[in-house]
């Protein structure tokens, strides 16, 4: 939505970005909304290669079960694995294993056969706090986007990390 006269243009709402009630002004003029009783929904894909993919969720749907996440998978999917949870895809949407939920709050290798494009649909933000542990913590980086590793890190916890693994690399 637009909001402009005949020479000037006031702000532009796009209603697919903002986080809990305010609406973000495109238009440069800062005049951001606040909005009542809304809640945002996103719907995001993330591709992926033949093989295991390292991913994590910044929005999850309602129903955050295995079956519905990896829904437009199909039967390309082999199988999820956590830290502390796993499981396998015996046939379509049967699903065995301790994993039935996936989870903002952590990473996931998923496998598939062949590149494919995992669909996320109707999903809700996820506001993410951690609890690491002593040794390795297999967590998420809940963004669309990407950070310095120093940006991303809180300060009064730097100093407690050793090192950061990703898919296909490491510091």
């Amino acid at each position: 939505i637009n909001i402009y006269n005949e020479n000037t243009i006031f702000a532009e709402y796009k209603f697919d970005s903002g986080t809990g009630d305010s609406l973000y002004d495109h238009s440069g003029n800062r005049n951001h909304g606040i909005i009542h009783g809304a809640t945002w929904v996103f719907d995001y894909s993330l591709e992926l290669h033949g093989g295991a993919n390292l991913k994590s969720f910044y929005a999850l749907p309602e129903d955050n079960s295995v079956v519905n996440v990896m829904l437009s998978l199909g039967d390309n999917v082999t199988g999820v694995i956590t830290e502390g949870g796993a499981t396998t895809q015996l046939s379509p949407n049967f699903w065995v294993g301790s994993l039935t939920e996936i989870s903002c709050s952590k990473g996931y290798w998923i496998i598939v056969n062949n590149n494919a494009t995992l669909d996320i649909s109707d999903a809700s933000a996820c506001g993410n706090s951690y609890n690491l542990h002593e040794g390795a913590n297999l967590t998420s980086f809940p963004s669309s986007g990407s950070a310095n590793i120093s940006d991303a890190l809180p300060d009064d916890i730097e100093n407690s990390i050793t090192g950061i693994i990703t898919e296909g690399g490491a510091t």
